[in-house]
């Protein structure tokens, strides 16, 4: 999830801590991407696309048109181009668990 406020970073460090104190281990937090929006031009004007993950497969949006691309194309054009925001989102936590404990 997205935080608006440095008030709910706070919070979610604080559960990330208790996590933490309760288990005995630090918790695995991981984030997948799943949009980019890119921006071209100067900081007065210029133009957005963005690049948006649906089920699994990536997407190139631009005003009236969506194509879907290749991960190497995504790659190519939102990572190592202008990417301007990046966007992720936290996976479900899931602590590991050791068989015959």
């Amino acid at each position: 999830p997205l935080l608006s406020s440095s008030q709910g970073a706070k919070q979610q460090v604080a559960t990330a801590k208790s996590e933490e104190d309760s288990k005995g281990a630090a918790p695995s937090l991981l984030y997948d991407l799943i949009g980019v929006a890119n921006h071209m031009g100067t900081l007065s004007k210029g133009h957005y696309t963005a690049h948006v993950n649906e089920g699994g497969r990536w997407f190139f949006c631009d005003d009236t048109w969506i194509e879907a691309v290749s991960d190497q194309e995504l790659y190519r054009m939102a990572l190592t181009g202008h990417p301007y925001i990046l966007f992720y989102v936290r996976r479900k936590y899931s602590p590991l668990r050791i068989v015959g404990e």
